[in-house]
């Protein structure tokens, strides 16, 4: 191809670029900072910005996965910063909010339960009640002690889902639990005699924890 081609090729790419709205915009709002000469230098920034911007609306494969490019001034010239996404930004807040509930021995339904989820009978109205309740009454006060929940019942009534229901409504307010079944941890804990670092390590996530 002649350069003569390329430079037409480029002139039209650049064109699209300068018309584009968000670019427009920028240049608008910075218009005291930015000399025509600091424009011409940054095409290669606003080539990126758009180009970048443009794959992640039509979900192609980024320069960054996960991230975004913005626009920003440095030093009176154009510049990219590359921010996370708004689904990264999601996904990053439920890896922490899962981070957040802590499980010894417990089933792993209990990492998706839910208060809204707790499947409602007669019989179970009561303890899920009382588990709103306490949820409620920690999260006015948290630095309070606050009586403990003991919940009872026959085998698959619903009490590890609803535990774990609890600790997840907390999660979702940025406090931290740990769920323990000590049945399960007692026999786990028999079955590893010999191998002292299984035990050693549910034993000291138990001494982590705060009782009050």
């Amino acid at each position: 191809m002649s350069k003569r081609k390329l430079d037409q090729r480029f002139n039209n790419v650049m064109k699209s670029v300068y018309s584009d709205p968000e670019v427009i915009s920028f240049c608008e709002e910075h218009q005291d900072e930015l000399s025509k000469e600091a424009i011409e230098r940054g095409a290669a920034k606003l080539y990126e910005f758009v180009s970048e911007r443009n794959k992640i609306k039509n979900n192609q494969a980024t320069f960054l996965p996960g991230y975004q490019p913005e626009l920003v001034l440095s030093n009176h010239l154009i510049d990219i910063e590359y921010v996370p996404t708004k689904q990264t930004h999601l996904l990053e807040q439920e890896r922490h909010r899962k981070a957040l509930v802590k499980s010894i021995s417990m089933p792993k339904l209990i990492r998706h339960a839910s208060l809204e989820g707790y499947y409602q009978e007669p019989e179970r109205t009561d303890a899920l009640a009382k588990t709103l309740a306490f949820v409620n009454e920690y999260l006015e006060r948290p630095q309070d002690w606050h009586k403990g929940l003991y919940l009872t019942g026959s085998f698959g009534v619903g009490k590890t889902y609803l535990m774990g229901a609890m600790g997840n409504a907390l999660a979702d307010e940025g406090y931290s639990t740990t769920i323990v079944h000590f049945p399960s941890l007692a026999v786990e804990l028999k079955n590893a005699i010999g191998s002292s670092n299984t035990i050693q390590t549910k034993i000291d996530a138990i001494k982590k924890l705060r009782f009050w």
